[in-house]
């Protein structure tokens, strides 16, 4: 629905202008632009609005054009409306409230996903989407990681972040006390073991991937993205979901508006193997948020991506943190959750 915007049925009166209810025009039509910088796409809604005495005969369905004069013509009226991707993806959809959905998925990355400058150390771009159930988020998963935090902190706002828990930086300089920091990896790796939540994860070996596409090679980001919602596509399927909110750490400007693309382009045009139609009766609104906004789901994400990034990288390396996090990857004999390319 497009809302906000009022246009005269005839003159003398005026009616509320939506997708689905307009006055004294014609069904709006769509058509698609893009942006001056050539990156997001740009929809607009063309609506055919006319007034007047015909306008008037229109809408009462009173009008006969076969009646002698009764034809004397009228002012026309065409508004444009700049309509974002997101929401010219959503008209037709069914719409429902923040708060209802039965899960929601957190997404967070690891490594980048450039493939001009490749790190030897590090050539892996991985995504790893976490899905919770609502029901149980806050009682079965902030609470006990506010917990937790509070065991080691005098207040729940530390972000537990992967990489300054390994570096020992930041609040984790506590860790460089040796048993300090063993007790906090026993606890940490018991909380993340009994936390429910299922786990989807894809890993990019970007040397290989451009080694055997070369100037074909897609994006990593794109691609990881596809196989992982080809995944949960068919979690959602399988529970009977429509609706899911996507929870992602924002990480800049250009960079949130290229995921966001890439986003409803799936979503609209479906993946090699899994048609349009399946995906378009997913209702699935993207949200970035900031790191600061100390979200759990997305604190949980982040650490379940680095262990399963060394895993890919160095499969045979013991890996503690793997082997709890590997019991929450889905799978239900048909499908798994886990995903390495090529």
């Amino acid at each position: 629905m497009v809302g906000g915007l009022n246009a005269p049925g005839y003159l003398g009166a005026s009616a509320p202008m939506d997708v689905e209810g307009y006055t004294g025009g014609f069904p709006p039509v769509s058509v698609s632009g893009a942006s001056p910088k050539g990156i997001v796409p740009i929809h607009y809604l063309i609506f055919i609005v006319k007034i007047g005495a015909l306008a008037q005969r229109l809408e009462q369905g009173t009008h006969n054009a076969l009646v002698p004069g009764s034809n004397p013509g009228c002012p026309t009226i065409i508004f444009i409306v700049r309509c974002p991707m997101e929401l010219f993806l959503s008209l037709g959809q069914s719409e429902f409230l923040q708060g209802t959905s039965p899960y929601i998925v957190f997404i967070d990355e690891c490594g980048d996903h450039s493939l001009d400058k490749i790190d030897p150390d590090f050539p892996l771009f991985l995504l790893c989407g976490v899905v919770v159930e609502r029901k149980k988020y806050v009682d079965e998963i902030i609470k006990p990681i506010n917990s937790f935090k509070l065991k080691y902190w005098d207040h729940e706002g530390v972000n537990l972040h992967s990489r300054d828990i390994r570096k020992a930086e930041g609040a984790f300089s506590i860790l460089r006390n040796a048993g300090r920091r063993q007790g906090f990896v026993d606890d940490l790796t018991k909380l993340i073991a009994d936390i429910p939540f299922q786990l989807f994860i894809v890993g990019i070996d970007k040397n290989k991937h451009k080694a055997k596409y070369e100037k074909d090679a897609k994006n990593p980001y794109e691609l990881a993205l596809t196989y992982l919602f080809e995944r949960i596509l068919y979690f959602l399927e399988l529970n009977k979901v429509e609706h899911l909110p996507v929870i992602v750490e924002a990480r800049g400007k250009n960079e949130d508006r290229e995921l966001e693309v890439a986003f409803y382009k799936l979503l609209s045009q479906g993946t090699f193997y899994n048609s349009a139609a399946r995906f378009k009766k997913l209702s699935c609104k993207l949200l970035f948020e900031n790191k600061k906004r100390n979200i759990a789901g997305i604190q949980l994400a982040d650490l379940c991506a680095y262990p399963s990034a060394r895993h890919v990288l160095k499969p045979g390396q013991v890996n503690r943190a793997y082997e709890v996090v590997k019991n929450h990857i889905f799978s239900d004999g048909k499908v798994s959750g886990w995903k390495t390319f090529p």
